[in-house]
This record gives structure tokens, sequence and C-alpha cells, in this order.
């Protein structure tokens, strides 16, 4: 009796799930984890079955190399249009992205607003920034105010800069909506203030003539000045007439000549070149330091106290200290190379004044505006006796490459 109650047990046991060893008897049948590849292949299958979602995260697996297969931008660009097709906002908005840079297609501005606003319509937030952007302000795009209002707003009120310098234009000048001087004050101020050179020369502009504001000089080349740290060569003209005339400052004819001259190095620009005839007499350009040219010796506080029981490097070593983190993050999501450089004019203090952006290549991207931060970070770290007693009167001059690794 005591063999048939252990053989009762036992098949109690196994009803039960368990071993005689009382482990659970579906451990010995645990399924292993798919590998990348097939999880790859059950993605694809999916795919092909018409699944949208399946369909885009496919394609973003081509584009990215998700189950360690290598990339493949035709592909990705395949398999999220399908997924775009078929109304999947951010396919769509992807894209949009990959005409617009010619990621994996070929670049075509057009094409990539059509599936903005495709993705706009759907509340894509970033897709209606892009449609505001591109109405007013894509040289490739006609422009189209009235289409474009119903995106800027929505966009401005989100904070996008460049929404805003659209609505300030809009509303100063009563495109596709009636004119409104308050609003259109409000809205480039907030532009300017995240620093949108358009915005920025445009107030000077208004300060400079007195319409929509108060007539004030200095206000305006204040505002001018900060748009050629931006590279508006309009506003670098500017400035330039601004110390020529003595406008809002003392007429400074050295001033006034070195920006016509950086004005004139490029062959198209007759009026500065004009105005450099008409001025035969201007003092000469001060002499240019490229920042090579240096001397090692020239000591930089490495923090923002000019204290000197802080860490001390010479002028080239806290340049490549601050450029490490420069690269902007738009340029490196987009895989974009870029370039960019920057004149500032030592004053008798040993500061920087009448900084200007000569290059940025390609624009948009941020390369200038990262320059700027160093340079201001130059400028502000500085030993400024040193600065003074041997840079008073001269330029500076640095250049700045990044390329994608």
């Amino acid at each position: 009796m005591r063999s048939l109650g252990l053989v009762a047990l036992m098949a109690i046991l196994c009803a039960g799930g368990l071993s005689a060893a009382g482990f659970p008897a579906a451990a010995k049948l645990a399924i292993k984890p798919l590998t990348p590849k097939q999880q790859f292949e059950e993605l694809a299958g999916k795919a092909k079955t018409g699944d949208n979602q399946a369909q885009y995260d496919l394609g973003l697996a081509y584009r990215d190399g998700r189950f360690d297969q290598k990339p493949d931008g035709e592909k990705a660009a395949e398999w999220i249009e399908k997924a775009a097709e078929g109304g999947n906002a951010g396919a769509q908005y992807d894209v949009a992205e990959m005409y617009r840079t010619g990621r994996g297609v070929k670049m075509d501005s057009r094409l990539a607003l059509t599936w903005y606003v495709k993705a706009a319509d759907q509340g894509r937030a970033e897709a209606v920034q892009r449609v505001c952007t591109a109405y007013t302000q894509d040289d490739k795009v006609p422009a189209d105010w009235v289409r474009a209002f119903k995106y800027c707003k929505p966009a401005a009120a989100a904070g996008d800069m460049n929404a805003q310098y659209a609505l300030g234009l809009a509303y100063a000048d009563g495109l596709g909506t009636p004119r409104d001087g308050a609003l259109a004050m409000q809205n480039l101020k907030m532009a300017a203030d995240q620093g949108h050179a358009g915005a920025l020369k445009e107030l000077g502009q208004i300060y400079m003539i007195g319409d929509l504001a108060p007539q004030n000089y200095a206000e305006s080349l204040n505002l001018f000045k900060k748009a050629a740290r931006r590279g508006d060569r309009d506003a670098i003209r500017l400035m330039a007439h601004q110390y020529a005339d003595g406008l809002g400052t003392p007429v400074d004819t050295g001033r006034a000549a070195r920006l016509y001259r950086i004005l004139a190095r490029d062959d198209d620009d007759a009026p500065a070149r004009d105005w450099l005839k008409a001025h035969p007499g201007a003092p000469a350009d001060p002499e240019i330091l490229d920042l090579e040219k240096l001397p090692r010796d020239v000591i930089f506080y490495a923090t923002e106290t000019n204290d000197p029981r802080f860490q001390t490097l010479d002028v080239h070593g806290y340049f490549d200290q601050l450029s490490v983190t420069a690269y902007p993050a738009d340029a490196q999501n987009d895989g974009v190379s870029g370039d960019a450089t920057a004149e500032c004019l030592f004053t008798p203090s040993g500061d920087f004044d009448d900084c200007v952006l000569t290059k940025e290549s390609p624009k948009n991207y941020g390369f200038g505006a990262s320059l700027m931060r160093i340079m201001d970070r130059l400028g502000s770290s500085g030993n400024k006796t040193d600065w003074a007693r041997r840079f008073d009167g001269k330029v500076l001059r640095v250049s700045m490459k990044w390329k994608i690794k």
C-alpha cells in the first residue's frame, strides 16, 4: 500500500506542476529570448502584412541599425515613407526631415514641407514649427503668410523663436493678419531674447526709425551689435552707419571702416566698397591676431572669478577646453559638419567689443552661436591687465571646424 501511496503522491505533484524534486515542471520548458536577427525578421514580417507601426519601426531599425544589422538609408526611407503614407504622424515628420536634410532621399524643400504639413495637421509640435518657418523664412519655398499664420501662432506660444520672429513681422507689416504694433513688439522681443538675429535687427531698425517705439539710437546700436554677433550682414552695415554718423555713440570712423571692410570682403557688396571709396582717409584696419599666433604665455583664468588661486591655462589650452562641448546638437543629430569664424575688437579695458560673426557654414545649425559662446568665455575669463597692455585696439580672430566622426 505504501508503494501505491507514493505513486499517487507523485501523480498529484506532477498534476500540480511540480517535479518530484519540488521544482516547477515548466522550468524545463523555459523560452529562450529571440536573437536580434529573429526580432528583426519578426518585425519585417509584421511590416510586410501592412502593420503601420511595424512599418515605421522597421524603417527606424534600418536607419539606426537597431538589430545589429548595417544601417541602410534607402531601406529606411522606403519603410518610413510607407508608414507616413498610412497616416503615421511620427513617420510623416521623419520623412519631412529626410527630404529637408537629404538623408536617404534627394533633398527637396517642397516635398519636406508637404510632409511637415501632414504631420503638423495631426498635432506634431515640431512639424508645426517647421511649417511656420518654411512659409515665412525659407528662400526655397514661396512665402505664404496667410497659410503660415495658423501654424506660427501656436508655435510662437510654445516658445519657438523662429515663429515668434515670423509673428512679429506679420503684425508689424500686416502680413496675413491686420497690423498690430503692440503684438509685433511683443513677439519680436521674445524672439530677440532667445538670440534670433533677424528679430534683433528688426527691433534695432524700429528703435532707429522710431515708428513702433520711441526713437532710441543707443538701443538700436546695442541690438545691431547683438545681431552682428550672429552674422547678420545688414546689422553689421547699420552698426557701421551709426559709428560713421555718430548716432547714439561718438563718431568713430575707424570702427565704421573696420565694419565696412568686413562687408567688402564679399565681392557682391557694392555699398560697402562705395563707402570706403568715398572715405579714402578712413583709418586702416587694426592688426588682426589669429588665435594660433597669440603668444603661449597669455594666461586665462579658467573660471569666471579671475581669482589666481584657481587653475590657469594658456589661451590655446583654454580654447581647447571650451570647444570640447561646443558641437551644436541639431548638427550632430543631422550628421552635419560645419565651420565658423568670428572677430572681436580689443578695448582699453581688456574686454571684447564689436564682435562679428564673419563666416558660418552651413547656416541655421548654430555653429556661429557656439563659436560666439566660446568668444564670450574667452573675453570674460582673461587676465584683463595682460589683455589691455598687449592688445588694445587690435582684433582677435578665431576660426573653428566641426566634423562628424
